[in-house]
């Protein structure tokens, strides 16, 4: 599954639960650690991309071998999990 959310919007839904990025970034790696034991995936990668814009911004985009994420609701709370249901 391919979830791409739009960054703005999910940045607007998670801000007001974090202090810092470095917190989001947390949740995101280990909602995927946690989808990768809930769901017993064999192949368990998580890749983080940094990219700095010409303006000064910074992309970040995470992406694992997880089992996808349907309801992207739960994600912008803390402590959320995508695990096996």
């Amino acid at each position: 599954m391919n979830t791409i959310p739009l960054a703005q919007e999910l940045w607007e839904g998670i801000a007001r639960h974090f202090d810092s990025i470095t917190q989001v970034l947390c949740e995101f790696i280990d909602n995927s650690v946690s989808n990768f034991e809930g769901n017993n995936v064999t192949a368990k990668t998580i890749h983080l991309h940094f990219e700095q814009q010409k303006n000064g911004d910074i992309t970040i985009q995470i992406e694992d071998t997880g089992t996808g994420i349907e309801d992207l609701e739960p994600v912008t709370q803390p402590l959320a999990r995508t695990r096996a249901r």
